[in-house]
């Protein structure tokens, strides 16, 4: 699997997202705009079943100069 890919001339790195219930869709979305990121698509979708938590792993392609930044915001 290729971990970059090329829209416009532009590269992007795939990143994943891990997004719990605790996840703020709100600050999620704000984050992905900061950093001209592009929604892909959802990788992972787990119920959590009886004893578990519910999780999601999400797809978005980052700007190769934004990696980093996006890796460190925190909000």
């Amino acid at each position: 699997m290729d971990i970059t890919t090329e829209l416009n001339g532009e590269k992007y790195l795939i990143v994943e997202i891990l997004a719990t219930r605790k996840t703020s869709e709100k600050d999620l979305l704000a984050k992905l705009k900061r950093h001209n990121a592009i929604y892909q698509g959802i990788k992972e979708i787990n119920t959590g079943g009886f004893w578990g938590n519910a999780y999601g792993v999400f797809r978005v392609l980052v700007p190769e100069q934004n990696v980093v930044a996006f890796n460190n915001d925190n909000e």
